[in-house]
């Protein structure tokens, strides 16, 4: 039997990320995803519009602003099949925060490996790489020189 320790977690097996990422330098792939270093100031301006944006989607997506119809499309698991009740933003505090580090070290991953000489294959849509980069773009453009240190 396989050392437990040495197998992927089964989500990870589930969604493919365990050979997606097979070969890759596990440590790496955590540095990826950690906290932003001084002088990361792209990624730390790119996760700051992320979570503005986060927040008042939450903020949104109630009876009151965007109506039933709405929440139980967006709590649709399956195109074929309607929703039994609709999407509820109210959560605790400890699961908005958790939903949020979930989703903040999907785009520190994403940012910190699209420049890689050898990175993971995940392919962006011609479109998103292209909102990426006019994103990262912008930022730049409005970061002074002397802070830009190693960021992204």
């Amino acid at each position: 039997m396989p050392d437990e320790k040495s197998e992927p977690n089964p989500w990870l097996r589930r969604v493919g990320w365990a050979e997606h990422l097979q070969g890759f330098d596990r440590e790496q792939l955590r540095t990826s995803i950690g906290p932003v270093e001084d002088g990361e100031v792209v990624l730390q301006r790119v996760w700051q519009s992320c979570e503005r944006v986060l927040e008042q989607a939450k903020a949104a997506a109630v009876p009151q602003r965007v109506g039933y119809a709405a929440l139980f499309e967006i709590n649709r698991n399956d195109a074929q099949v309607k929703a039994r009740k609709p999407f509820d933003s109210r959560m605790e505090d400890d699961t908005w925060a958790r939903y949020k580090d979930v989703i903040r070290k999907l785009v520190y991953y994403m940012i910190r490996t699209r420049e890689w000489d050898e990175r993971p294959a995940y392919k962006l849509t011609l479109g998103q790489k292209r909102l990426v980069e006019q994103v990262v773009a912008a930022i730049e453009d409005n970061v002074p020189a002397g802070m830009r240190g190693g960021e992204v």
